[in-house]
């Protein structure tokens, strides 16, 4: 492709013929003959990297605040950047059917309940989210939960070359802030619930329900939106949307969630006319995802009796609600890093336990850390033992992310502090009992630990599984 008609399409004026083969922010991805956008960001500055471009080849480089030699100079480069990118690919997002999915929790179980469940119905589907990028047999590990649009561009664009028709992705509140998710038409979006988290950023939850409500007011007339209508912001979420408004949820309303059967082998339940769905997964927040899948699964046109068929056949998310060990004992593992998260999941356990609830849990460095007394009584408001322990510190100290915890905690004598995640898990594992259930939370999927800004191998499941075998 010529720099020249690209620029053009973006209305940057530019005479030299040159050609490039590729594009990219990332000078780790440049190849020879490609196209290196330099721009300068929260953490890091594209310019620092120009002189690494031009050593691998690059054919010329834009450059939001220096010119020269084969760098040509584009202030507002940054606002450009997403047509800048779609432009190259040829706007791939156009042939594409993409579900955008945003709340606090559920995102993941949602978005990759939906994915399996198109694919089960036959209709190649890519999932982006927090556990990376899927797409049949293809897997891309990512950095955010929502890339931006340089990721997003390529990965669409060769979506369309794998003859993939829908793509489900979770779109988070910072990536909405940032528009990362511009110039994506989106075809529907799901709304799960809005509860306190990332005020690290956001600083209100009004800043944080306004970056949420942005994925609705894009929403054009001919789309859908899924609310849960049990959440108290979905008035707000809607309130500027165009798009038809479907709601779920236990109060009455457009699907009532009935019947609910639940238990360690699964759960059943009816939605609005829709009755006996059953699936493996666990608990009532599983109740609410499935929901909300089957509802846009159904607003794409598919059968509401093989979506049903097939939701018996979902298989358990990882890091969610995830029966590690069902024997004698139950082993669960999930992501559940917030106070809402963490207040639901147990609430979902604790009347399944015929013994004692012991929890294990931390909070990660260098974020909010006004959540983390909270979390620290919710699990002893719960749980009979509680595990206090590291969860990614980043640039604090451990123990003093475990004393902010202790601050909340409820009786003393139930709570065991062990800074070593790992050991943590071996002593829990140590003094389980039969009828016991014990839920290792905060990390989930993760494969690490983040201490400063490196990331070590850590995995829960592994730990788990080492340890059962002792």
């Amino acid at each position: 492709m010529k720099l020249k008609e690209l620029l053009e399409q973006v209305g940057v004026s530019f005479t030299k013929d040159i050609d490039i083969k590729g594009i990219t922010c990332n000078s780790n991805e440049v190849k020879k003959g490609y196209l290196f956008v330099a721009i300068k960001g929260l953490k890091h500055d594209g310019n620092d990297y120009i002189k690494d471009a031009f050593d691998k080849q690059a054919s010329y480089v834009i450059s939001d605040s220096l010119s020269g030699d084969k760098i040509l100079k584009v202030e507002n480069i940054k606002e450009l950047k997403a047509e800048l990118f779609y432009s190259f690919y040829g706007y791939p997002q156009n042939s594409l059917k993409i579900i955008g999915i945003t709340g606090t929790n559920g995102k993941t179980s949602t978005a990759y309940i939906l994915y399996d469940l198109l694919n089960k119905l036959n209709n190649k589907a890519m999932y982006i989210g927090t556990l990376g990028i899927y797409d049949d047999k293809y897997y891309r590990a990512l950095d955010n939960t929502t890339p931006d649009c340089d990721i997003l561009a390529e990965e669409f664009y060769k979506a369309v070359k794998r003859k993939t028709k829908y793509v489900i992705m979770e779109v988070s509140s910072h990536s909405l802030s940032y528009d990362r998710v511009k110039l994506i038409n989106f075809a529907g979006a799901i709304f799960t619930n809005l509860t306190h988290e990332h005020l690290d950023y956001h600083l209100t939850m009004e800043n944080y329900l306004l970056a949420k409500q942005k994925l609705f007011n894009c929403l054009k007339e001919e789309t859908f939106a899924i609310i849960n209508y049990d959440d108290k912001y979905h008035f707000d979420i809607e309130k500027y949307c165009k798009a038809k408004i479907i709601h779920y949820g236990l109060e009455k309303n457009d699907y009532k969630i009935s019947n609910i059967i639940r238990g360690l082998d699964g759960i059943n339940f009816d939605l609005g006319e829709y009755t006996n769905i059953h699936s493996k997964l666990l608990g009532v927040i599983n109740v609410y995802n499935i929901s909300a899948a089957f509802l846009c699964l159904k607003e794409l046109g598919f059968n509401e009796e093989e979506i049903k068929e097939n939701i018996k056949d979902i298989e358990t998310i990882n890091g969610r609600l995830e029966k590690v060990y069902n024997d004698q004992y139950c082993v669960i593992l999930d992501y559940a890093h917030t106070p809402d998260a963490m207040e639901k999941v147990l609430v979902e356990i604790k009347p399944l336990v015929s013994n004692r609830l012991i929890v294990l849990f931390g909070c990660g460095g260098n974020r909010d850390k006004t959540k983390r007394a909270i979390m620290g009584e919710i699990a002893s408001t719960y749980a009979d033992i509680v595990y206090v322990t590291s969860d990614n510190p980043r640039f604090e100290e451990p123990l003093n992310i475990i004393k902010d915890i202790l601050k909340g905690c409820k009786n003393e004598k139930k709570i065991v502090v062990e800074e070593n995640r790992e050991m943590a898990i071996k002593k829990a594992l140590s003094e389980i009992e039969s009828g016991d259930i014990l839920m290792v939370l905060g990390k989930g999927h993760e494969k690490y630990q983040i201490i400063g800004d490196k990331h070590y191998y850590c995995s829960d499941e592994e730990m788990i599984n080492k340890w059962l075998r002792v």
